[in-house]
């Protein structure tokens, strides 16, 4: 391979930021997807996902189901699984380590 391979091209158009800041997206994408998956999680019946999701005679979406159902805990909604709970200290670690570089306003 010669010196023009990269895994990343800065010039492509369809990259608009650099590796850090996708890192970075991805990792909020994900937390956000934890967030939103958390009312209905461990709940495997599917015809129970269906009845709780028509409940007032109206289809509602399962994201951010309100209110969480989850047999196993309870947390509020908009709050991270204990998955997310778990992620989060290695991500904290891995920006103290400066391998995410996340700037702090």
């Amino acid at each position: 391979m010669g010196s023009n391979f990269a895994v990343f091209q800065y010039n492509s158009p369809t990259n608009h930021c650099n590796p850090r800041e996708r890192a970075k997206s991805a990792i909020i994408g994900g937390f956000v997807a934890d967030a939103a998956t958390m009312p209905l999680h461990w709940i495997y019946d599917q015809s129970l996902v269906e009845k709780m999701m028509k409940r007032d005679g109206d289809i509602r979406g399962a994201e951010f189901f309100d209110p969480p159902s989850c047999p196993f805990y309870s947390y509020s909604l908009g709050e991270q699984s204990p998955y997310g709970d778990e992620v989060m200290p290695l991500v904290t670690r891995f920006d103290y380590c400066y391998l995410f570089y996340v700037k702090k306003d």
